[in-house]
């Protein structure tokens, strides 16, 4: 099973909403659904439902000879203002307004909207967006500030939003017959998931084929584990190690798009200026590139790697494809020629492909043998393995006085707190006093924020890492048999309890042969692990669904577990979850989350908060 269906629905709802706006239409795009909308449609497919102009949401009057102007935006309060101080300015009567907003109308919305005179002057439409599929086995709400929204600014809305997200998929597979978690974002989700899934059934009692498949336990899904970020904040701090995940830290991945010089995708080599310093001055051309194994074999084999690896798995790509060159010269016959040129396309893109990730690799190869890197893995891996912050001190001030980017200062900061527990007073304002005076007072606040927030509150990492085995000295980075092997050592705490869960055999010891798969258990509320988990904060959460199944739905053999990270999900941790499923024979993890989330991104968060 793939989510292709779910691609084809969201098209659908886009369009059929679209549509109610007859004739031709200028779209106000606010700049964050960008991203998010590229992954449904292309610019084509709008103008084939009207779209002849599209302009970004900002600040400022809008000028537009179109009549109908249609605002596609999420309903934040900011967003709003922008859009009724547009709507105010201008003095054409013969605009019609249309507000489509992602995924729901509020009732803060209508409010805004009110108090500023034009509830009757617009229409409220809505595109109900929910998860949108990023590969086969990802989900993602592509919201912006998830963290930050709920576990800094406690706003909830995002909990509303996926449990909207989660009953869609009910509707579509069948109620989850187990949802477990732990930690706030599980305690507030989960009975919310059980209380409108009444209340769907409820709405909908004139039109019940709708809503059928609330009725019955899923025979596709066989449990959603809720993962709350907040109850592990070391693993987005941790410098990532597959290939993946070092694309996203050092070239940045948004909306499974990268942004790159447009003559790597083009297959031809950056001519060098005869300036040196005319070189410097002109930029190159950029283009954007979605990463998809669909689309991209090589991608797809190297994409989940421990990058110490990365010469090897190219280095063998490159025969295979060499291989399949060669054997043009064993076509003899009319039949066998025709066969090869049938595949000649596909081979001169796979070329194309390992030339991209070739150079990606360079790039990535000339980051990890700066300095910098070195000595942020350095403290990362001492500080996991159980050194002491004032061991390491001299190497985060060194990275200060060195004006390293200020995230790569902050994660091992954090780290330290959280994984030592006992930095010193005087240390940690040493610190921040140095951070400050050497990259400025802006980041005051986003100093306070974290010391409100992270640096004032207990954590239990030595008990919490005996107990589940988070730090692996003799790690497999070639063959991996654990889940450290993304970190080179560290098992995401996340995974740890995900797989307290799922995969218990997986916590005690690492899998002897990588190529036996251990039949999958019942996934259950973390037994055998409950006083393990207790260091954690937040409560064990667990519904089980009493519905029957449904037999006019044949049972899948494989069934897929469900894991939501509420918070953020790095790539690392979706590269391990994929190791979980391949070391099981009847279980396919998969992950969902409201969005994806490295160190950087999440410092971001905070300095807009």
């Amino acid at each position: 099973m793939t989510f292709d269906s779910r691609k084809k629905s969201l098209l659908r709802s886009l369009t059929d909403v679209l549509d109610k706006v007859t004739g031709s239409k200028t779209l106000v795009l606010h700049p964050d659904l960008a991203g998010p909308l590229g992954l449904i449609a292309q610019v084509s497919t709008l103008k084939h439902h009207g779209v002849d102009k599209l302009f970004w949401l900002e600040n400022g009057p809008l000028r537009s000879t179109t009549t109908n102007l249609v605002y596609f935006s999420r309903p934040t309060v900011e967003s709003t203002k922008t859009i009724t101080d547009q709507i105010l300015q201008s003095n054409e009567e013969y605009h019609n307004y249309f507000i489509i907003s992602v995924p729901r109308t509020t009732k803060l919305l209508e409010h805004q909207f009110s108090q500023a005179g034009l509830l009757d002057s617009v229409t409220f439409l809505e595109f109900p967006v929910g998860f949108i599929t990023i590969e086969n086995d990802v989900l993602s709400l592509e919201y912006q500030n998830s963290y930050v929204d709920y576990f800094v600014n406690g706003n909830s809305t995002i909990l509303y939003d996926s449990s909207s997200a989660i009953l869609s998929l009910e509707k579509e597979f069948g109620a989850f017959p187990t949802i477990v978690g732990k930690g706030r974002a599980a305690e507030e989700l989960i009975p919310l998931i059980r209380r409108r899934r009444l209340e769907e059934q409820s709405l909908h009692s004139d039109n019940k084929k709708e809503v059928e498949n609330l009725n019955y336990s899923s025979n596709t899904f066989d449990a959603l584990i809720v993962v709350d970020r907040s109850t592990d904040l070391i693993t987005p701090m941790c410098m990532e190690l597959t290939y993946n995940g070092l694309i996203d830290e050092y070239i940045g991945i948004k909306n499974a798009h990268i942004e790159v010089e447009a003559a790597l995708l083009d297959g031809t080599p950056s001519t060098p200026s005869v300036s040196t310093s005319a070189a410097n001055m002109t930029p190159k051309k950029k283009r954007k590139h979605l990463l998809s194994a669909v689309t991209d074999p090589v991608y797809e084999e190297l994409r989940d790697i421990n990058f110490s690896q990365i010469g090897v798995y190219l280095n063998r790509i490159a025969k295979t494809i060499d291989q399949r060159y060669k054997d043009r010269h064993s076509a003899k016959t009319v039949k066998e020629i025709k066969d090869f040129v049938g595949k000649l396309g596909g081979l001169k893109s796979e070329h194309q492909s390992l030339r991209l990730h070739t150079a990606l690799s360079e790039l990535l190869l000339d980051a990890t043998k700066s300095d910098t890197f070195g000595t942020v893995l350095e403290v990362q891996q001492n500080l996991l393995a159980g050194f002491d912050f004032q061991s390491q001190l001299s190497a985060v001030e060194g990275l200060i006085y060195e004006e390293a980017p200020i995230h790569n200062v902050l994660r091992l900061l954090i780290l330290g707190h959280i994984c030592d527990g006992n930095i010193k007073t005087k240390t940690l304002d040493q610190l921040k006093k140095d951070v400050l005076q050497t990259y400025g007072y802006q980041y005051l606040t986003l100093l306070i924020i974290l010391e409100e927030h992270i640096l004032n509150n207990p954590y239990y990492f030595t008990q919490i890492r005996k107990n589940l085995r988070l730090f692996v000295e003799d790690v497999n980075e070639a063959i991996p048999t654990d889940v450290s092997y993304s970190y080179s050592g560290y098992a995401p705490l996340s995974l740890r309890m995900v797989q307290c869960a799922a995969q218990k055999t997986a916590v005690k010891s690492s899998q002897p042969d990588p190529k036996t798969q251990l039949k999958a258990h019942k996934v259950d509320a973390f037994n055998g692990f409950v006083d393990a988990l207790k260091p954690i904060k937040g409560d064990v959460i667990v519904d089980d669904f009493e519905g029957p199944s449904n037999d006019n739905v044949v049972e899948e053999d494989v069934k897929k577990t469900l894991v939501f990270f509420v918070g953020g999900v790095t790539y690392s941790e979706i590269a391990s979850l994929r190791l979980m499923s391949s070391q099981i024979k009847d279980r396919e993890f998969v992950v969902a989350t409201t969005d994806m989330l490295n160190s950087e991104t999440f410092f971001k968060q905070l300095s807009k908060t």
